[in-house]
C-alpha cells in the first residue's frame, strides 16, 4: 500500500507495517500458528513480502507445509490463509488479480487473490515420488516459489537436476485456466556427470531481461515453435 512498508521479525514471528514518512510503526501481527515466521529459504535468501495496493502477502513456514497470508496493509487483520503440502521457497507472483507460486510439493498453484481461493493446481512433477531434503519431506521434482509470468503464461521449471530422476521439465502454463501450452524435457539421466557441471542447468528462479528469459547461466528460448535453452557466457 501506498505509505506502507512490511516487514517482520523472523526471531519472533511478529509482522509489522511502518509509516516511512513518521518511522512509527503503525501495527503488528502474530501469525496464528504460534511459532516463527520462516522468512528464509533453505539458501539463507530471504522470501520478501508481496505489498499490492493495501494487501500484504506473506509466507509462513513449519515443518515443510507452508501457508500464505494475506494481511489488510493497513490494519494487519487477516484477509485469508491458504496451506500446501511442501516449503515455498521464494515470493508469490501477483498478476492481475491472482496471486502464483510453486511449492516443493512439486505443484504449482493460482490462487484467486482477493479471496485466497484456489483457481487452478498444476501438478508439474511427473509423479508423486519423494525425497528427504534438508530434513524434510519434498518432492523429486520441487518448483520454485515465484513464478514467471509474461503476457498471460507463466514458465517455470521443476526438478533438481537433469542428471538424475528423469531430468528437468520446463512448462510455458495458460495463467487462466493452468493448461500446459508448451513443455520441454531435459533429461540426461544416465549420462556421466561432468567434472565442471553447467550451471545454467540447474534450476533456479527465472528472471526476464529486455523480453529474454533466464535461469543462472541458461537463456530460455521461447520465441521458437518449441521451448529450447541455450548455455550463455559468463564471468
Amino acid at each position: 500500500a501506498r505509505g506502507t512498508v512490511a516487514g517482520v521479525y523472523a526471531d519472533t514471528g511478529i509482522f509489522y507495517s511502518t509509516d516511512p514518512d513518521t518511522v512509527f510503526r503503525s501495527w503488528q501481527d502474530n501469525l496464528p500458528s504460534g511459532y516463527p515466521v520462516q522468512m528464509v529459504n533453505n539458501r539463507g535468501e530471504t522470501i520478501t513480502p508481496v505489498v499490492h495496493q493495501d494487501t500484504v502477502v506473506v509466507v509462513h513456514d513449519h515443518l515443510g507445509q507452508s501457508t500464505i497470508f494475506a494481511l489488510d496493509a493497513k490494519t494487519g487483520n487477516q484477509a485469508w490463509a491458504f496451506t500446501v503440502g511442501g516449503r515455498i521457497d521464494s515470493s508469490p507472483t501477483w498478476y492481475r488479480g491472482r496471486l502464483l507460486f510453486g511449492s516443493a510439493d512439486g505443484a504449482v498453484y493460482c490462487l484467486d487473490a482477493k479471496e485466497g481461493l484456489l483457481a487452478w493446481r498444476f501438478q508439474a512433477a511427473p509423479s508423486l515420488s519423494h525425497v528427504v531434503s534438508y530434513g524434510q519431506l519434498e518432492s523429486l521434482w520441487p518448483v520454485h516459489g515465484t513464478v514467471l509470468v509474461n503476457e498471460g503464461k507463466a514458465i517455470v521449471i521443476c526438478g533438481r537436476t537433469p542428471y538424475l530422476d528423469g531430468g528437468l521439465a520446463i512448462y510455458e502454463l495458460n495463467v487462466a485456466d493452468g493448461k500446459i501450452l508448451r513443455k520441454k524435457t531435459i533429461d540426461m539421466t544416465g549420462t556421466a556427470f561432468p567434472k565442471d557441471p553447467p550451471q545454467g542447468f540447474l534450476p533456479d528462479i527465472l528472471v526476464q531481461k529486455e523480453g529474454r528469459v533466464y535461469s543462472r547461466y541458461t537463456e530460455i528460448l521461447l520465441n521458437r515453435s518449441e521451448i529450447d535453452y541455450v548455455k550463455i557466457k559468463h564471468r
